[in-house]
């Protein structure tokens, strides 16, 4: 119940969640993840990606939205660790085919 919360899930105007490596269709598991905590159906929620900053620039977007008066109370988060990822094994083993000189002298 609604009883164990400090906040109720009805005031929650926005979600913002940060996420790299989930696919796109993570959006859903999240959506459901906030009615599982009772948030309304009607809060809106979005994705943000950011490489290795995705949760803060969720936290940065809902701060946004509260310090813009666009809403009075949001949640953002991020749903993983880009260092617990051994990224740089992928790019070691399989590097990418760039043009590094037209790259740095665009």
């Amino acid at each position: 119940s609604d009883d164990n919360f400090l906040l109720s899930p009805s005031s929650i105007q926005d979600i913002c969640i940060g996420n790299v490596l989930s696919p796109p269709t993570s959006a859903v598991s999240f959506r459901m993840a906030a009615l599982s905590a009772n948030i309304p159906h009607t809060t809106s929620l979005s994705t943000t990606n950011r490489q290795c900053s995705s949760g803060l620039q969720a936290v940065a977007n809902i701060a946004h939205a509260i310090r813009c008066g666009s809403i009075n109370v949001g949640i953002g988060a991020g749903v993983e660790s880009m260092s617990a990822n051994p990224m740089h094994e992928l790019y070691e083993k399989f590097p990418p085919e760039v043009d590094w000189d037209t790259m740095q002298n665009c």
